[in-house]
């Protein structure tokens, strides 16, 4: 393990560790490694893509993860847009046309989200049963537990027995 991570440090990067760029190139730099490498390139490419998924955005416009990982590592987008289109045809990374916009995802990300869409669309499509006398259940619900519901809960509660399928976002506690 260590002639591997003394090869190529920005390999701590990737699964399972997903080590901060930033730290497997001060590594990279104690080994004396040179600085622009594909390595490094592609550190910084899935790096930065990684990060920005965990800060909620699925989908990052090609031009903004470009500037962001050239920032990270330097070397100028040119040299990122080639390490993209490396990632993209192992099939790393993934590129999407929306809205007349080029996106990037990490290709495992991208297919969990289509499969989640396929299997929403078919729970969604199924025959829905609405409950009778919601208010009175959710207005007893509410006394049984000593809670009051805001109207928007209520209204999120109604829907979600009415419903086949109901994707609530927001933020922490939603």
């Amino acid at each position: 393990t260590l002639h591997i991570v003394e090869a190529n440090p920005y390999l701590l990067c990737q699964y399972p560790l997903y080590l901060g760029f930033s730290r497997a190139d001060a590594i990279a730099a104690r080994l004396a490694m040179e600085r622009d490498s594909a390595g490094g390139r592609r550190a910084a490419l899935t790096s930065t893509r990684r990060h920005t998924l965990e800060t909620g955005q699925t989908w990052r416009p090609r031009e903004r993860l470009l500037a962001t990982a050239s920032k990270f590592f330097g070397g100028g987008p040119q040299r990122m847009q080639n390490e993209l289109e490396a990632r993209e045809a192992l099939g790393e990374l993934q590129v999407v046309q929306a809205d007349e916009v080029e996106y990037v995802d990490l290709a495992d990300t991208l297919r969990a989200e289509l499969g989640a869409a396929v299997r929403l669309k078919a729970l969604a499509a199924m025959p829905e049963f609405p409950v009778e006398g919601m208010e009175r259940q959710i207005m007893l619900r509410e006394a049984a537990e000593g809670i009051t519901n805001a109207p928007r809960q209520k209204q999120a509660i109604a829907e979600a027995l009415n419903r086949r399928v109901l994707v609530i976002t927001g933020g922490p506690g939603t």
